[in-house]
Formats: C-alpha cells, structure tokens, sequence
C-alpha cells in the first residue's frame, strides 16, 4: 500500500443542489481510476456512495460519503455530499474537513437555490470553489446563459476554463482555454481524444485565455508584472496563478462534464490533481483551544472526528482526518470535548461500498490486506473476492490472510478457490506466499442485493 506524502493528497468536496449529478460524477471518478470495472447508476440502485437502503429507495444522498482514488500519482480524498437541503449537515461536515470545493451546476437549470446555498457554506469555511456544469447532454441545456447567471451571482471572479461546442444530444467536446486543446469522446466516453482547437472556434478561445491568464495574474504580484511584460504566462505558471486564485477565492474556474457519459471526467481529475491546493497549501486548522495546527506528520497527533453512524453488520463506525503526527493502532488519545482517554482501534481506509483494510502500524509500511468485492449482476449470487498478501515478512503475511480467512468466515462466506492452486477453503495463513495474489469465488449464504457493505470501513486518510 502506497504511503502518501503532505504534498501529494489532495481533499475535496463534491456539493451542489440535489440533482446535480455528484454521486454519479463519483461513479465516473472510481471508473477512470480503475477502483471499479464498471459504473453504476443512481436509477439502477447499484453506486458505490448510494448504498444505504434508504438512499437506494429516495434516489438520492442522505449521507455524506467518503472515497479515494489515485490519479497522475496523487491521492484525491473525495467526499460525496448530500445535495438535499433535508440533509445539509453533511456538506456543512465534508467542507470542515476538505480543502476544495467542487460545485456542480445541473445544466438542465443552472445555478438553483442549492447552489447559493452550498457557496455560502464555502464562503463562510473560506473553502477555494471551483464551478462545474454538469449533463450538457441535455436538450434544455443553455451553457452560455448558465455562465451569464453564474457571473451575475457570484460575480466577475467567475472565469471560464472550458466550453462546449455544442450541448444537448450533440454534446461530445469541449475547448480547454487552460492547455488550447479540443477534447472530444466516443459516444461511450473514456479517455478523450485531443485536437487542436478549430479554426472557427479559435476567436472565441483566443478570447477566454486571455482572460484566464489575466486573471491567474491577478493573484501574483510577480505573474503580474510578467503578464504587463510579455503579455502572456507558461501553462505552468497559469497553474500556479489559479492555485493561487483559488486559495484566496480570488477566482472561481469554471469547467464543463457530462458524468453520466463519462466525458470529461479526466480532465477535471487531472486539474485536481496537478492544480487545486495541497493540504498544506490551505490556512491552518484551529483547534479547540484556539491554537493553531502544524500540517506535520513528525508533530504530536491530533484527529478532528467528522462522522459518526450506523453501518449495516458493523454497528457504530467515526471517521476522522489526521491533522497532524501519525495514528496507528492501539494508540491511546485524549478526547478534546470530554477530557477522557479513547484508545484506537482497527483503522481501516474507506471507499463507499468499496472496501479496503488497512492495518496502518507503523504508518502503513507493516502489512496490507486489499479485498475488492466485485458485485455482478444483481440477479447472481456470485463474489469475487482478490486478496493480495502484501508484507515484510512472512509472518506478518500470514496474519494478513489470517485475518482475510476469519473476517469471511465471520461475515458468513462459504465458498471454494477457482484460481489459487491447490488451496482449499477455509484456507490456512501459512498456505499463503507473501506477495501472491489469490482469486475467489465465494457464494454468499444470503443475496449479494440483500448485503450492504460486508467488510469493515472506519478509516479515511489523509
């Protein structure tokens, strides 16, 4: 299990008004990340943040949920929250703890009620905010008329990075004014294919990069001085500009996506990876006494717990950002509020209804268990399971898998080995080799549709 660095995680937020398209935009993210090999649908009760019952039967999120995903070597923490004004609190908790504010704008309607709403929790957390217009797919979609109202609420700091070509059925590429690029995808979507801009679009995004630039400018004194001197700015140097913009809300970009299709996607990852604000970058967190918190992993441990619920089979579950130092298992921590003792657990690393353990002694470098359930067909009663011993030593491998083969039996799995040798189940830790990778199938004893989530999830890292 890789360990991240400070510099390389990067902790966001997807809110907006319900609707928007945020649990599905988090589908397409874990499809491109290759987390998961195929999206689920809000309509087709199957995503990875939507599993709860309850969210499943209203079609919508009622609970904040938080994954992971890599992309151009950076860990994007990302937090689907609930765009319902019923559920509130929990956008209000996901922005406490992130560093990014990702808006959707539904572009069937433009910015709604919920939109102004969700920014003035941004504004009052001083959380940087980037627009995204989603389902320009749509037949009713007026992208031109979305950035007019945009601009007409939260003001000029609005600043295009990309448009459409066209919107509605025709919808399949966008003009990036940031790299002067056209992206244009397949009918399935996926990995864009990159043109130069065409001549008839070239006045239009001549236009918006200039503006760009300027206002990427704007946030250094020392861009801005090469801007009145050259008249124009690197792409690296435009990064930086709007890293900067965003850090100080001196700039809200604005980008186009149609989650849904898939299209678009990677590029908004690959501008939340290589330009929104580093967990160091953003001003430092207070705490309870008012002191100010050094982003240090060499520092005393401090945990800010931001959930706590119910989850099916496990029972009460808190999830928490380290703000400093290192947690392991086993560590014994003050309660800030109560002034008693908390001793620490089993950590574990949580991605929706993807799950992984992680036993993160030694700051993740003792052993790994990776277990990734791949749910088929509703209607079958078939799981695959991969478990992947990863450790220093054997032994340690061995209670990697020990614990692979007692959490299986605990959760009521029966099954039989299709691709692991000779191996039997229930298998025997010492059978298994360090740094093998062994395959499943397991038949659950009830219907995978009638389990949620059957392996452990407390642990969100950042």
């Amino acid at each position: 299990m890789k360990v991240y660095q400070t510099s390389e995680i990067k902790n966001i937020a997807l809110i907006g008004s319900a609707g928007s398209g945020k649990t599905t935009l988090a589908e397409s993210m874990l499809f491109e990340a290759g987390v998961i090999k195929r999206r689920g649908s809000v309509e087709q009760k199957n995503t990875v943040s939507d599993y709860f019952p309850v969210e499943q039967e209203y079609g919508y999120s009622v609970f904040p949920t938080v994954f992971h995903t890599e992309w151009n070597n950076k860990k994007l923490n990302i937090i689907d929250c609930p765009g319902s004004d019923d559920f509130v609190g929990g956008a209000i908790t996901a922005l406490n703890v992130t560093d990014q504010a990702v808006v959707l704008i539904n572009g069937q309607y433009g910015p709604e009620v919920g939109t102004q709403n969700a920014f003035r929790y941004t504004e009052k957390l001083n959380k940087p905010v980037l627009f995204l217009v989603n389902q320009l797919d749509r037949d009713n979609c007026d992208f031109d008329s979305i950035v007019a109202n945009l601009k007409e609420i939260f003001g000029p700091r609005c600043v295009q990075v990309q448009y459409p070509i066209a919107t509605g059925a025709n919808f399949n590429a966008v003009i990036d004014v940031l790299l002067m690029k056209k992206y244009s995808w397949k009918p399935e979507g996926g990995a864009p294919i990159i043109e130069e801009i065409p001549a008839d679009q070239m006045d239009k995004a001549t236009e918006l990069h200039n503006a760009l630039i300027e206002a990427a400018a704007e946030n250094d004194e020392g861009l801005m001085d090469k801007f009145f001197e050259q008249g124009k700015l690197s792409e690296d140097e435009m990064r930086e500009g709007i890293r900067k913009g965003l850090i100080s809300r001196g700039m809200y970009p604005i980008f186009c996506v149609c989650a849904g299709k898939d299209m678009g996607v990677r590029r908004l990852m690959e501008f939340l990876g290589n330009v929104v604000p580093f967990v160091d970058d953003m001003p430092k967190f207070k705490n309870v006494a008012g002191e100010e918190i050094n982003v240090d992993t060499n520092g005393p441990t401090s945990v800010y717990f931001f959930k706590t619920g119910l989850e099916p089979h496990i029972g009460e579950v808190s999830y928490f950002k380290v703000m400093s130092g290192c947690l392991k298992t086993g560590d014994d921590l003050t309660n800030a509020d109560r002034g008693s003792k908390e001793r620490v657990e089993d950590n574990f690393r949580n991605s929706g209804l993807k799950d992984f353990y992680l036993d993160f002694k030694i700051y993740g470098k003792k052993g790994v268990m990776h277990m990734f359930p791949e749910t088929p067909d509703s209607a079958s009663d078939e799981l695959l399971i991969i478990i992947e011993a990863v450790a220093p030593t054997q032994e340690e491998a061995n209670t990697i898998c020990g614990f692979a083969r007692s959490t299986m039996l605990h959760y009521g799995y029966e099954g039989r080995i299709s691709t692991a040798g000779n191996l039997a189940f229930p298998f025997s830790p010492s059978d298994c080799k360090m740094g093998a990778v062994y395959e499943f199938n397991v038949y659950h004893l009830m219907r995978i549709d009638d389990t949620c989530a059957p392996f452990p999830i407390t642990y969100m890292e950042f």
